[in-house]
């Protein structure tokens, strides 16, 4: 059963993601992109891939807001190239300008969940909403000499992350 569900879901990703793609060039080409149109579609469909594999290592809220924000944007934009098309209409200065604002929005989206992944002196990304809440729990766990396996089960983070906040309580670095 197994196998049928990860084939449908293969398939229907695939089709999606080709759909999308078709589109969103399509509105790229409308907003004026030319021949770099086909990079629109690449944008929007790779910077919500990276906010979704952020989300899924580290169970941060920005990640999953940047993965439910662009697929929102995919959403809308693509429902709007087939209304453009359907009306016969040109797209407005207005949404040229909404549709060139999306790549600089999405690179600046993107590096900064890359250096969030990466800070050297503050919480994983992740864990910013539990340490806020309870600032004392990881410190009341490591007192008393809980694992990584048990700060991630107790704080709803990754075992990759409980590690990161038992080495920034014992102060020990990489």
């Amino acid at each position: 059963m197994r196998i049928v569900v990860r084939t449908a879901l293969a398939v229907v990703a695939l089709a999606a993601a080709a759909l999308s793609y078709q589109s969103l060039m399509h509105l790229g080409e409308l907003a004026g992109y030319g021949a770099l149109s086909f990079l629109y579609p690449i944008v929007v469909d790779a910077g919500a891939a990276a906010s979704c594999a952020a989300w899924l290592h580290t169970h941060g809220r920005q990640p999953l807001a940047m993965t439910w924000s662009l697929l929102a944007i995919s959403v809308v934009l693509n429902g709007t190239v087939h209304w453009l098309e359907s009306t016969g209409s040109s797209p407005s200065w207005l949404l040229v300008v909404g549709v060139a604002a999306i790549p600089p929005l999405v690179l600046g989206l993107c590096v900064h969940l890359a250096v969030g992944m990466v800070a050297p002196n503050g919480p994983p990304v992740g864990t910013q909403g539990f340490t806020q809440d309870d600032p004392d729990q990881v410190a009341e766990l490591i007192a008393e000499g809980a694992g990584r396996r048990r700060i991630a089960k107790v704080a709803g983070i990754s075992e990759h992350h409980a590690r990161q906040l038992l080495a920034s309580k014992s102060g020990v670095t990489r």
